[in-house]
């Protein structure tokens, strides 16, 4: 009958060199999920990824550019002046200064806040279909393509991705909060989300969100009743949307996504946004050409992703 082999334990030696190996293991690991900055893979990875929808996304706004000679937002493709109120009765302007979206058909998309929904930056609503610019606006010409002229509105120019709500804080020139709770929420903003996406959205109880409570929270269709419920029903993604900044003509026209933060870090004060537009003298215009030093930059601590056309 055979002894049993005496129990013993590990040496000191032996535990030492488990030890290394263990630690040797583990250091490829991290070197592998960061990089030299501490960043991690993924998020570098999705940053890449943002830069490059980014370029597709201003490729699209370059085009429509092309077309019709106006930036989306811009020209006969703004919301009418404050003092027309909500009808086209004074939309005629032969200098095309003055916005000429047809406010009736706005409403019916975008519910009792037209101009507000019309100029938010996460909005991409003109990209995707034809604008209804008013009947008597002396460029209403421009919402359909003119194969004569060469010139008009001949899109879609990018793939609706889905809709979401979005604080009416943030504003056309930059500054503001995309999930402010303080202002009216606006629902079914047809937008396109970055790569950054997060776990849950933020709850926001308050009387001026809109009807489940939540901001930047996603789905595939325009929905008029509740459609988020935290552990019952879930959106198709959380997270933040593209925000094309700039189009007011306040600041540099440029990209932004919030990064993996998912905070929106690039506001500034510019003052030179003003009621009824913005219409820039020489010393504005140099301010204007200063902020692209930083407008254009994503400087540390922010880790948004900037990108200026």
């Amino acid at each position: 009958m055979k002894s049993l082999a005496r129990l013993e334990g590990f040496t000191l030696i032996e535990l030492l060199l488990v030890v290394s190996i263990l630690a040797a293991t583990s250091s490829i690991g991290i070197s592998l999920y960061y990089n030299s900055d501490g960043d991690s893979v993924d998020t570098r990875a999705r940053v890449h990824l943002a830069q490059a929808e980014m370029l597709n996304i201003a490729k699209a706004v370059r085009q429509f550019k092309q077309d019709t000679g106006y930036y989306p937002g811009q020209g006969p493709f703004a919301y009418l002046n404050y003092e027309c109120g909500n009808t086209c009765s004074c939309a005629v302007d032969v200098a095309g200064s003055t916005g000429g979206l047809d406010p009736v058909a706005l409403a019916a998309v975008a519910g009792g806040t037209p101009r507000e929904w019309s100029d938010s930056p996460a909005n991409i609503l003109q990209l995707l279909q034809r604008p209804v610019i008013c009947s008597n606006h002396a460029l209403v010409h421009l919402a359909s393509w003119d194969e004569v002229n060469q010139q008009g509105w001949r899109g879609p120019y990018l793939t609706n991705e889905g809709f979401t709500d979005i604080s009416g804080d943030l504003s056309a020139s930059g500054d503001g909060d995309p999930v402010a709770t303080w202002v009216l929420a606006l629902r079914n903003v047809p937008a396109i989300a970055d790569p950054f996406s997060h776990n849950e959205p933020e709850v926001v109880p308050t009387a001026n969100v809109d009807f489940d409570g939540y901001l930047l929270d996603w789905r595939t269709f325009s929905a008029g009743t509740d459609v988020y419920s935290s552990g019952l029903s879930k959106p198709a993604r959380i997270g933040s949307a593209y925000y094309l900044l700039g189009r007011d003509g306040c600041s540099p026209l440029r990209i932004v996504s919030t990064g993996y933060n998912g905070v929106y870090e690039s506001a500034h004060s510019s003052n030179l946004s003003n009621i009824g537009g913005c219409v820039l003298d020489a010393t504005q215009r140099e301010a204007n050409e200063q902020l692209k030093t930083t407008l254009c930059l994503s400087v540390p601590p922010s880790d948004d992703v900037v990108m200026c056309l």
